[in-house]
This record gives structure tokens, sequence and C-alpha cells, in this order.
């Protein structure tokens, strides 16, 4: 035979349904569900609005293409210096206008020699007819401003000078 918990606790016994009642009852009644709800509701939706903004902090540190993270003047002073002196040698050429991002396909980069991540942007330099190279975010943008000052230079150079 089964007992009811009231008399294992020794509790007076009151019927189940009536004790559920008059337990609810004062505390909670059916007003204060409500509010209570509406409360729950706000606070859950100020946590999954914290979320989404942690989330989107999250994306801009991992993300490569929101900084230059992790180098420092002296890597970038050299990086442009060889790509001044490859420029000057001939071995990487000057960049077109025409570019292609998109994710890492884990090909060297052609400016600094480290391959590019599948979690990285890469920017594919088409050449011809299907033949193309792949650069970093930072080595491209670097890589195009030393391209655009060489031929910014090569035209005025060619440029016949004003008669005295």
């Amino acid at each position: 035979m089964r007992r009811s918990r009231s008399i294992l606790l020794g509790l007076p016994e009151k019927p189940v349904q009536e004790a559920y009642h008059d337990a609810h009852r004062e505390v909670v009644g059916p007003p204060m569900l409500v509010v209570q709800s509406r409360m729950c509701v706000r606070s859950n939706e100020s946590i999954l609005a914290a979320t989404h903004y942690r989330i989107a902090a999250s994306r801009r540190r991992l993300n490569p293409a929101f900084a230059f993270a992790g180098s420092s003047d002296d890597d970038t002073h050299a990086l442009v210096a060889s790509i001044r002196a490859r420029l000057t040698s001939g071995a990487l050429f000057p960049i077109g206008s025409r570019v292609v991002a998109g994710y890492g396909s884990g090909h060297d980069c052609v400016v600094c020699r480290i391959a590019i991540g599948r979690i990285d942007v890469e920017y594919e330099i088409p050449l011809e007819k299907g033949v193309a190279v792949v650069a970093h975010l930072r080595c491209y943008v670097l890589w195009r401003a030393e391209s655009t000052r060489r031929q910014a230079l090569n035209q005025s150079a060619s440029r016949p000078s004003p008669a005295a």
C-alpha cells in the first residue's frame, strides 16, 4: 500500500489537489504568474542581446580582415622593403586593379610566402587564362600601395619637365 508524502513527513493530510491549489494560490496567483512570465521574457531578451554582442565581438577579434593583429612596425617596414626590392628586381609584378577575395585555400602568399589558412581571408590576383596568385589582406594592401607609388613615380618621371 502506498502512503502519501504528508504522512511520511508527519504533516497533516490534505487531499493532493487541494494542497496543490492552496500552495499555488498563496505563492503564485494567476496575475502574479503573468507578471513573472513577462519578467522572465525580458530577462531572456537581455541575455540574448548580450550574447549576440559577444558573438559579434568574437568574430571581429578572430577575423584578420578587421585589424592587423600581432604585427609591429618593424615587421611592416621589413615587408615593405621586401616588396620594393622584389618589384625593382622583377621578382614581383606591379599589381593591377582586378582582385577577388575569399576564404584561404592553403596556398602560400606571393608576398610573404606564408600559407594562407582556410579561416583567413585571401586576395586572389588573376594573371592570365586561369593563372592567379594569392596574398594575405595585409600583404595585398602593402603590395597595392607600393605598386601605386611606383606607378605614380614612373608617370611623373616620364612626363616632360616644363621649360624654364
